[in-house]
C-alpha cells in the first residue's frame, strides 16, 4: 500500500512525454535500419539514460506506479545495458514500452493502456512477475491516471477562478 501524496508538478510529466517521444524516434529511426548496419553502444547508453530519466520525471509528477513501471523495464533490460548490446527483439521491447508509455500519459489514458504497459513486463524463469505484483502495479498505474486527472481538474478550476477560463 501506497501512502504518498499524489501532487507532482504537471512540468514532470510533460518533462517526461517530451523525452519520451525524443526516446521513441531515436528507437523507431534505430529500427528502421537494415540488420547489421546499425550501431548500438551509443544508442543502448543513451536509451538508458532517457529510461531512466522518465522514470524520475514521473515520480517528481507525483506518477509513482508509471515511475515504478518504468524502472521495472530497466531491470529487465539492465544486462544488455550494462554489455552495450541491447539485441534488436529488446530494442522493440523499449520501442513498444515508449510507445504504450506515450499513449499512457495522453490526458484521455484509460485502463487499456495500462494494461498494455503492465503486459510488457517480460515473464520467464529468471524474471518474474507474478500475478499479484501485476495486478499491484495496475492499480498504482490506475491510481496515478485517477490522481493526474484530479490535478488537471483542480488546475483548470483555479484557472477559471483567477478569470481565465
Amino acid at each position: 500500500m501506497r501512502t504518498m501524496t499524489k501532487s507532482g508538478p504537471p512540468e514532470g510529466k510533460a518533462s517526461a512525454t517530451a523525452l519520451l517521444a525524443r526516446m521513441h524516434s531515436s528507437l523507431s529511426e534505430w529500427l528502421a535500419m537494415p540488420p547489421g548496419l546499425e550501431q548500438c553502444a551509443a544508442p543502448c547508453r543513451a536509451w538508458r539514460a532517457q529510461l531512466h530519466e522518465v522514470a524520475c520525471q514521473a515520480r517528481s509528477a507525483g506518477l509513482y506506479g508509471f515511475s515504478s513501471l518504468s524502472v521495472r523495464i530497466g531491470e529487465q533490460l539492465e544486462p544488455s545495458f550494462q554489455s552495450n548490446d541491447l539485441p534488436r527483439s529488446e530494442i522493440r521491447l523499449l520501442w513498444r514500452w515508449s510507445h504504450a508509455s506515450l499513449q499512457y500519459l495522453r490526458d484521455d489514458a484509460d485502463l487499456k493502456s495500462a494494461v498494455g504497459l503492465v503486459g510488457l513486463l517480460r515473464v520467464s524463469y529468471a524474471n518474474y512477475y507474478g500475478a499479484k505484483e501485476r495486478a499491484l502495479l495496475l492499480r498504482n498505474l490506475i491510481e496515478d491516471l485517477e490522481s493526474d486527472g484530479m490535478r488537471g481538474a483542480r488546475s483548470e478550476s483555479s484557472s477559471c477562478y483567477a478569470g481565465r477560463c
